[in-house]
């Protein structure tokens, strides 16, 4: 995730829904976000001539559903809540919205495929490529409060949503 994004992808999606109160409800797991100018230094620092092919992993941070909702909650200084509930009742939910978009020209905002890696809370070592490069990791709290001032600004937010940042 990060400020400037060409599509409005699944990052301004996600926090302009919790920003406006769409999501009410989430189950236990983790978002795995990094910081999209960490991956462009990291892409900056790699890019070799003569080095060849090689692999490199670059995680980001770990953040439960309840804890990015209050985290956007701080930063914007306003109120938001979500309920966790069992990932069963959801579940089908989302497998049936898979099927739907197949259908619709818009793009549907979860799909099993998200749930599945959000559920399993993935861990991945990234300290050789960190250290490899010496790639300083954006802090989660500015990513996001940097991610809000540009969707208020960009009009895509308002006021009332972007909350304290929108000053």
């Amino acid at each position: 995730m990060g400020p400037h994004d060409p599509h409005w992808g699944d990052g301004p999606l996600l926090i302009e829904a919790v920003l406006e109160n769409r999501v009410r409800a989430a189950i236990h797991g983790c978002l795995p976000i990094v910081d999209v100018r960490d991956v462009a230094c990291l892409h900056s620092a790699v890019m070799n001539p003569g080095a060849g092919p090689r692999r490199f992993m670059f995680s980001g941070s770990s953040i439960t559903f309840v804890e990015f909702v209050s985290l956007l909650s701080r930063l914007t200084g306003r109120t938001i809540h979500c309920t966790i509930v069992p990932s069963w009742l959801v579940t089908p939910i989302i497998q049936l919205m898979d099927k739907i978009q197949r259908l619709v020209p818009f793009r549907m905002p979860v799909t099993t495929e998200g749930l599945t890696v959000f559920k399993r809370d993935l861990k991945f070592v990234d300290s050789t490529t960190v250290d490899g490069v010496e790639i300083e990791r954006t802090d989660l709290k500015v990513t996001m409060t940097d991610m809000i001032k540009w969707m208020y600004a960009a009009g895509q937010i308002s006021s009332d949503s972007a909350g304290i940042l929108a000053y």
